[in-house]
């Protein structure tokens, strides 16, 4: 940027000094005006020639001048300085940082909801495995007791037949609600075990989406923050570089003003001798005639 900026101030000079060759020039002898002027015409056209040329040169110089986006690390450093290229670079590192960071995060958070799903999955198993103890020992209770009624009855079968009969009948009733009562229990607490494990399937993976959804929010917030950053230093390089477009505008403007003033001031002298020509040549006829 600060060589930019001295080659600019530099071609403002070289205008300048060019059209200050022409008209800071002053006769010497008021006697010869007629040569001194024909003498000051072509030196300053010359002279201004010259410069507009090299002007020229100049401004085709600096729009070769590639773009900013188009180059390097050690281009960038070259043409805009140490500050601004460690700036372009931090931003790249920030940006790639933050993408890293999110996928570790993102890694983390699926490795969590894995563990949180077998450690849900393992207590499920635990629970049924519970519940169906339970059945067990029901089903062995009721068939112990049953056994026990049978035993009982076909002991006093032989005292009365009609009394054992009665008594079968009793405990057959008997053992069927009891069976019945322990089917609609084990049925009750599988469903009761299914339903809790449902639930905690159920809020294990919505305490699983909010974190994963809330570390994701986190992430794109930065990498927005990122991409603003940088957007707002390609902003800035491109207004530098309308305004050095700008400054060639003014450039060629310029040298084709300077330009058309030269060749007006050329005429306007040209003509202002062959005025002066032709007095001198009419005074002459006068003298040679008296």
């Amino acid at each position: 940027m600060a060589n930019t900026e001295n080659e600019d101030v530099a071609v403002e000079n070289d205008v300048i000094k060019a059209a200050s060759e022409w008209s800071d020039e002053e006769p010497t002898k008021k006697s010869n005006k007629s040569s001194w002027l024909s003498r000051s015409i072509v030196v300053s056209s010359s002279s201004a020639s010259r410069r507009i040329n090299e002007l020229e040169q100049q401004v085709k110089q600096l729009a070769k001048r590639p773009n900013v986006f188009e180059l390097d690390d050690a281009e960038i450093t070259a043409l805009a300085g140490e500050d601004a290229a460690t700036l372009i670079r931090a931003a790249k590192s920030k940006a790639q940082s933050v993408l890293v960071e999110a996928e570790k995060l993102a890694q983390g958070i699926r490795e969590t909801s894995a563990a949180q799903l077998a450690a849900t999955k393992e207590e499920n198993a635990k629970l049924i495995e519970e519940a169906n103890k339970e059945v067990n020992d029901l089903r062995a209770e009721t068939e112990k007791y049953v056994k026990d009624l049978r035993n009982r009855a076909q002991t006093e079968y032989d005292a009365s037949d009609k009394e054992a009969k009665r008594i079968v009948s009793t405990a057959t009733g008997e053992a069927n609600t009891i069976l019945e009562n322990a089917k609609a229990e084990e049925l009750r607490i599988t469903s009761d075990a299914s339903k809790r494990a449902e639930e905690l399937l159920t809020r294990t993976r919505s305490e699983a989406q909010a974190e994963a959804k809330r570390l994701i929010d986190e992430a794109q917030a930065e990498r927005k923050r990122v991409i603003e950053n940088v957007e707002t230093q390609r902003d800035a390089a491109a207004k530098v570089a309308s305004e050095a477009a700008k400054v060639r505008r003014s450039l060629a403007s310029s040298s084709t003003l300077l330009r058309q003033a030269l060749d007006d001031a050329l005429a306007v002298a040209t003509d202002l001798e062959q005025k002066t020509q032709a007095v001198a040549d009419k005074t002459q006829s006068v003298k040679d005639s008296i």
